[in-house]
């Protein structure tokens, strides 16, 4: 008999388990390589019914509850980078996303976030854009 699936989001209105700066107690010595970063799929995936909701939670309560990967998806629309889950807007761009994650930081500083950000149409326009919405805050730049 084949495997079924079916389509399920945590509801719930708040993470049980607040843990907002776990990163702290790690020592610097461990390599990102050796830790297992929770995260989510689609982390801004609210709207669209059943069929496109990934999350029930904003994103400062998933960042709050400890998840530290996000999976962003934007496409280019007029001079923005507003968020989608396929053909469903989520009602915020990536500016929103860029800002709500700089003020988790900056509350604790200790923690570190990785962001995948997948582009769904006009792959220059979009690069150009990423590059602008990101030299306008404050985000760790490497050498070189």
């Amino acid at each position: 008999m084949g495997a079924s699936q079916s389509h399920c989001v945590d509801n719930t209105e708040k993470a049980e388990f607040i843990n907002p700066d776990w990163m702290a107690d790690i020592s610097d010595k461990k390599s990102i390589a050796e830790i297992s970063l929770p995260g989510t799929h689609n982390t801004m995936s609210f709207y669209g019914g059943p069929s496109v909701q990934c999350q029930s939670w904003c994103l400062k309560q998933q960042l709050e509850a400890g998840v530290r990967f996000l999976d962003i998806r934007a496409r280019h629309y007029i001079n923005d980078l507003p968020i989608h889950h396929e053909a469903f807007y989520q009602h915020v761009t990536f500016r929103n996303v860029v800002q709500e994650t700089m003020d988790f930081l900056k509350r604790h500083p200790r923690e570190v976030l990785i962001l995948k950000l997948i582009y769904c149409n006009r792959k220059y326009v979009f690069t150009c854009l990423v590059k602008d919405i990101i030299s306008l805050t404050f985000l760790w730049k490497g050498e070189g």
